[in-house]
């Protein structure tokens, strides 16, 4: 509602859903204040709000689960360490980051497409496989499978937050990858006012794999299941 001052002002009694919806409205605007004519205002506001609306069904406005956490960041952990090795890759490294854009894999590259799994349990470690597609190199020349193993080391210095500073820091210079990143790191469910969340809980990497998923690999695909067979999770063994 207004204020004094003809100013609206936002009056839940809840302070989280407070930031979290000033990052909504600041998110819009941004987005707003650069378009050109009204057909694209109407078109790029449906898309953000479309997109904030994904956002709050996978999240909510409480930030990540420790799951989700360990996930991005082995996520940005293959970004920083194995795809961004050259400035000039990294928009298209970014652009291929694809894990929140409702794709098959978490990157693609053309015909090529990276899987990411990172876990923190004991040995013999299992990778949780989300579906008879996931492992399902049909549509793509190579897939790969890269698996990596932290440990959780509590006020540890190799945080998520950290790790996410640490790649803006090498995309600054590139405008539109630097753009890019911040728009899926949010699509992925991070938000800088959640980050004191996050702070508490470091990573070690304990051990990484890359595995190339073709004939032999273990797997269960479409073409592998008996009709009437679906919405399938299964486990592989390291």
């Amino acid at each position: 509602e207004p204020d004094t001052h003809g100013t609206f002002v936002l009056c839940g009694k809840d302070p989280v859903f407070n930031e979290v919806f000033s990052v909504m409205v600041n998110n819009l605007y941004e987005s707003l204040k650069i378009c050109t004519d009204e057909r694209q205002i109407v078109r790029i506001f449906l898309e953000k709000l479309r997109q904030w609306q994904e956002f709050f069904e996978k999240n909510g406005i409480n930030g990540l689960s420790e799951e989700s956490q360990r996930g991005l960041y082995g996520e940005l952990y293959l970004l920083k360490n194995h795809i961004l090795s050259d400035p000039d890759y990294y928009l298209s490294g970014i652009s291929g980051w694809t894990g929140s854009k409702n794709r098959q894999h978490d990157f693609q590259f053309g015909h090529i497409a990276v899987e990411v799994k990172t876990c923190i349990s004991k040995q013999h470690q299992k990778l949780v496989i989300a579906s008879e597609q996931q492992l399902d190199d049909t549509l793509v020349a190579n897939l790969y499978l890269y698996h990596l193993s932290l440990s959780v080391i509590q006020n540890h210095v190799d945080t998520l937050p950290a790790l996410v500073n640490e790649l803006r820091d090498m995309l600054r210079s590139v405008h539109g990858a630097a753009f890019d990143f911040e728009s899926t790191l949010m699509e992925r469910g991070y938000l800088d006012i959640h980050a004191h969340r996050y702070q508490t809980t470091g990573y070690a990497v304990r051990e990484e794999n890359m595995f190339r998923v073709s004939e032999g690999f273990p797997r269960l695909t479409e073409r592998d299941l008996p009709a009437g067979v679906g919405d399938l999770t299964y486990s592989i063994s390291v």
